[in-house]
């Protein structure tokens, strides 16, 4: 697996820092091996925001060379909230703020009495992509209006790479914005593996269907 940081610098041109309100810290040390793929500091669970609706909450990060994005992975913590909870994925070149793709509505496990890890796989969706991206979660199930979840954590202890962004892909334009936790920068537990999708299969009616077409 590979360990791919996107500069703070090619963040901050995209939009000012925005700062939420932060809830409870827990400052748990994740286990070794928790990091995979393309992710930012991920050290510790250190704490979550009140998450609006209609964002999408996540990390900037710099996937490389053009491929197949192929899990995500992330930790979130519902607070006493019951799950199972509703969201999207979203994905966004980061440079431009041009969305990419977004998910169908999907659902995270319950995690109502404690942070929990959730791995999606990605290669369903055939979604690829290059360079610095946005991927994140938009939230839908709401325990009040600006309570959503799941509720995506974050690590802002040293060493901090500032890779925790926001878009409001509703705007007119969209908009994108770092994020910043009481005016420090933070990153959110959430990586992206690429390049683990397996090749596409042609069936042997998809084939014989491609030849015949060749000779209409």
């Amino acid at each position: 697996m590979r360990l791919v940081l996107l500069g703070l610098l090619a963040i901050a041109v995209v939009g000012l820092a925005q700062a939420a309100e932060v809830k409870t810290p827990i400052h748990q040390q994740l286990p070794e091996g928790s990091r995979i793929g393309i992710y930012c500091n991920f050290e510790y669970i250190d704490s979550a925001f009140y998450q609006d609706p209609l964002i999408a909450w996540g990390n900037a990060l710099d996937v490389g060379p053009r491929d197949c994005l192929s899990y995500l992975d992330f930790y979130h913590y519902g607070y006493g909230f019951p799950g199972p909870y509703n969201y999207y994925i979203w994905v966004f070149d980061w440079t431009t703020c041009t969305p990419l793709f977004q998910s169908p509505m999907l659902q995270a496990a319950d995690a109502a009495g404690a942070p929990i890890e959730e791995i999606v796989y990605l290669c369903d969706f055939g979604w690829h992509a290059a360079g610095p991206i946005f991927i994140g979660i938009e939230p839908l199930s709401c325990a009040a209006p600006n309570d959503c979840y799941p509720d995506i954590m974050f690590d802002y202890t040293d060493p901090i790479d500032g890779c925790g962004a926001l878009v409001d892909p509703y705007a007119v334009p969209p908009t994108c914005f770092t994020i910043t936790a009481g005016g420090i920068p933070l990153d959110f537990l959430l990586g992206v593996i690429v390049g683990e999708c397996p090749p596409p299969i042609a069936t042997e009616s998809t084939t014989w269907g491609a030849v015949k077409g060749l000779y209409k």
